[in-house]
């Protein structure tokens, strides 16, 4: 089952062309299978998708400074596999999954509801929107997602959306820290993981976020940076 996955991993990430990527990639996998979508009820993995070592890297935040809640901007197999990693591991956790693509978020629903997962996870739809937090005016999710949240206080933010990458998009994901800023929704210890970051708009977003709210973001892959705030154990794997 491993060597499957793998298989359709490495494929689907060719473009890290790097064999250090890849064997970090591969060894994260054997630490993540357990936590994995259940080979009945596959979840379509894409070029877009997480990849293993940064989930792994996630998932080891979330056990080892005992994160209680998690905010994710953009939902896939990431998911999944902190819901099951918590209900396996009988933590008290709970993942707020915010998606602007309501048919993606069906297919979410449709794969959480056949592993039994819906009790970790709240799934918020947010169509974009243009917002007064943008960079040249990009649009983001609707920041009417606020009353979703109620008094909850994040301590473990992966910012993976809305879809960048284009000259257009580029800078789409920058509004995510000043939002949770804004709505005072960061708790006083948390991590922030930024995927796609050695993409020039996620460099700029990254830059300004150090400056603004005085952090410092490790890249521990190739393709993912971290910063954290307050008390923390280092949860990478190298």
């Amino acid at each position: 089952m491993i060597n499957k996955i793998q298989q359709i991993f490495n494929r689907s990430k060719v473009f890290f062309g790097q064999s250090r990527q890849i064997q970090r990639d591969n060894l994260a996998l054997q630490l993540i299978s357990d936590f994995l979508p259940d080979s009945t009820n596959y979840f379509p993995i894409t070029g877009f998708s997480v990849n293993p070592h940064t989930l792994a890297c996630i998932l080891n935040d979330i056990q080892i400074n005992q994160r209680k809640y998690m905010i994710e901007f953009g939902g896939g197999i990431s998911t999944i596999s902190c819901a099951k990693f918590a209900k396996l591991n009988n933590l008290n956790f709970k993942l707020f999954t915010v998606e602007s693509d309501s048919k993606y978020l069906d297919i979410l629903e449709i794969a959480l509801r056949k592993e039994n997962l819906t009790d970790f996870v709240k799934l918020i739809y947010a169509p974009l929107e243009p917002t007064s937090l943008a960079l040249e005016k990009t649009p983001w999710y609707s920041e009417k997602i606020q009353d979703k949240f109620s008094d909850t206080k994040f301590d473990i933010i992966f910012v993976d959306g809305p879809k960048a990458g284009t000259k257009k998009n580029s800078l789409s994901r920058f509004p995510a820290l000043p939002f949770l800023v804004k709505e005072k929704l960061l708790a006083d210890n948390y991590a922030v993981f930024l995927d796609d970051s050695n993409r020039n708009g996620e460099q700029i977003a990254m830059k300004k976020w150090q400056k603004d709210y005085k952090l410092r973001f490790i890249n521990f892959s190739d393709v993912t940076s971290v910063a954290f705030k307050g008390k923390h154990f280092n949860p990478l794997v190298w």
